[in-house]
């Protein structure tokens, strides 16, 4: 409190320099351009405690912005508005208030205070009441286990005894099959219904004990002596009265929102849906309650300008002189004041030229005019650069409002959007690895969302395909998703001849040939679109041929493929198979590689 004081007093003296202080730059020098400028504040300042709940969160991803928002009614004058409370995880360099058009803002100050807690105080009385009711809670839920576990042995003794009549009685006509079958089915639905109930017990149980671990270190907490007390303090000046809306927004670490997606396509590949969900993790000290929630895909922890080159020279080395002595400095005037204090000016008001004529209207009363004149001079006084707001980011406001604890262990899923994409499914093959065929899907975002990097569940109908990645896809971008294995088509690869000759009578060659052949059974029962991938080698060296001769089909012409993989020895065909393609009548593609080279040269090997 005496730093807050000092800083105060500090504050006072530069306001009575408007020339050369910092708030002097927000006021604007008294001149030609601005002759009502005041030499310092037109009225004394009155505190206020606002206790403005968090009305909006704007999450990004390793970070949050929260907004407190409130409405107060104001007379004229000039006021500290105070917002206590702030969590442990705000970022006090990027605080910012916004008040509206009856008011207008000064600078805003963060404060950190000592704080002691005593046993008494209305905080300290608060966790201790909600501690001692979770204790007494858990002690109830103890108590019904208890109960269900005599109740458990009590239905473990009827079973006992069932099957001790039946034993009793077998071979006899005591004996009622009916009876018994009724006993053994009430003993094994109660016996199902107390674990479920005894599980319910034992979950709400962990969640209390967590609960009460979490109260128990916030009352040690407080108890401390070194408890520090966040808040900000924001100047207003209020030229008329009236309601003035208020705002304060900062930003807290330990929170962020990581997205997770579920790809489900139809069983008949006829559609495809994007489950677009966000995870919510915040550990920020302070509960979000039915706040209204935006999800940013901006990054404020990344630097907003890009790092810069530096130039490299290349000289003689020179030996260095001697260090000179080192000069003593004195700090420069108000230097500790800049690094105490942070003033954010908004709402910019063009000048005005002229007094105004305050006090010209003789048939106001003296009390308006002077009431006219102090409004004139708090306007002024408060009249500060405009903000202009942009970005490349993309924001997503959900359209309900959302309460997210702030806890370590769990995480809030909550849905962004469902997207239905533009698909076409194609099967891929790559027999020379395995025989299995996979089904892939090429999407196009058609939605306006933005889609950032993250997992994916897949899903094949009712069932579950497997995990997956999705990149970052802008709208209009395209996708590809992978369906899994289809096992009713498979592709089969077979070497069906290798030789080796040699020719010439003076400079003998040795020529390879490998006949190949790939059989594609389709047993889907319905015409596919394949792509089917293999390989040829690739000469390194002009002493050494390769050539590819008998294709039964020819390959793929897609730009893409000729341009980038076609060179690198890479096949592909793109294949229509008929769901008649199996058993005898498969598709079959075929082809031979031939690698010539003279019979002395040795080659590196060439895997069939």
């Amino acid at each position: 409190m005496q730093k807050v004081m000092l800083f105060r007093a500090a504050i006072a003296a530069v306001l009575a320099v408007s020339s050369s202080g910092a708030l002097a730059q927000v006021v604007g020098p008294r001149g030609p351009n601005n002759p009502s400028a005041p030499d310092s504040a037109p009225a004394s300042t009155a505190t206020i405690q606002c206790e403005a709940p968090i009305a909006s969160v704007t999450v990004y991803q390793g970070r949050a912005a929260v907004t407190r928002s409130a409405e107060l009614t104001l007379e004229q004058g000039l006021y500290a508005i105070r917002f206590g409370n702030l969590p442990v995880a705000i970022q006090p360099d990027t605080l910012q208030a916004k008040v509206g058009d009856t008011a207008r803002l000064v600078n805003v100050e963060y404060l950190e205070t000592p704080v002691v807690e005593d046993a008494g105080s209305p905080a300290m009385v608060a966790i201790t009441q909600q501690i001692e009711e979770s204790k007494r809670v858990l002690a109830r839920l103890g108590e019904d286990r208890a109960a269900l576990v005599a109740q458990s042995k009590i239905v473990d003794q009827i079973g006992v005894r069932s099957a001790a009549d039946a034993s009793r009685d077998a071979g006899t006509d005591r004996l009622s099959i009916d009876a018994l079958r009724k006993q053994l089915e009430f003993v094994q639905s109660e016996r199902a219904r107390l674990l479920d109930a005894d599980r319910g017990l034992v979950e709400k149980s962990r969640d209390l004990e967590r609960r009460l671990e979490s109260l128990e270190a916030r009352r040690a907490a407080m108890g401390r002596t070194d408890r520090i007390d966040r808040s900000a303090e924001v100047t207003i000046a209020v030229p008329q009265a009236g309601k003035v809306p208020i705002s304060l927004t900062y930003l807290v670490a330990n929170a962020g929102w990581e997205p997770t997606y579920s790809v489900r396509a139809a069983g008949d590949r006829s559609s495809v849906s994007l489950e677009f969900d966000a995870n919510l993790l915040q550990r920020s000290g302070e509960d979000w309650n039915d706040v209204a929630l935006t999800i940013s895909t901006a990054q404020p922890t990344v630097r907003a300008n890009p790092p810069a080159i530096t130039p490299i020279f290349v000289s003689v080395v020179v030996p260095p002189p001697p260090p000179p002595m080192p000069a003593v400095e004195s700090p420069a005037p108000g230097a500790s004041l800049g690094m105490a204090r942070r003033r954010n000016g908004m709402n910019e008001e063009s000048d005005r030229a002229g007094d105004g004529g305050a006090g010209g209207d003789d048939r106001q009363s003296a009390e308006d005019a002077k009431r006219a004149q102090l409004g004139k001079e708090l306007e002024s006084w408060s009249a500060g650069a405009a903000v202009v707001e942009g970005g490349t980011a993309v924001s997503y406001e959900l359209p309900r409002r959302v309460t997210v604890a702030s806890n370590a262990d769990r995480k809030t899923r909550t849905r962004v959007a469902t997207i239905t994409p533009t698909a076409t499914f194609v099967y891929t093959a790559i027999p020379l690895l395995t025989d299995a065929v996979y089904l892939r899907s090429r999407m196009v975002n058609d939605s306006a969302y933005q889609l950032v990097p993250g997992p994916a569940q897949v899903f094949m109908g009712s069932e579950y395909v497997g995990p997956t990645r999705i990149g970052g896809v802008p709208p209009k971008g395209d996708f590809t998703v992978y369906f899994g294995i289809d096992r009713a088509i498979r592709a089969v690869r077979t070497l069906v001849s290798k030789n080796t000759s040699e020719s010439g009578v003076f400079s003998k060659s040795r020529e390879t040939v490998w006949n190949y052949r790939i059989v594609i059974d389709n047993g889907s029962g319905r015409d596919i679109d394949l792509e089917l991938w293999d390989r040829r080698p690739v000469s390194q060296d002009e002493k050494i041929t390769v050539t590819v001769d008998g294709l039964s089909r020819p390959l793929s012409t897609d730009a893409e493929f000729v341009r980038d993989q076609l060179p690198q020895g890479i096949m592909r065909w793109d294949l229509r198979v008929p769901a008649t393609s199996t058993g005898i009548n498969a598709t079959a593609i075929t082809w031979t590689t031939k690698i010539s080279a003279a019979r002395d040269l040795k080659i590196t090997p060439v895997p069939d």
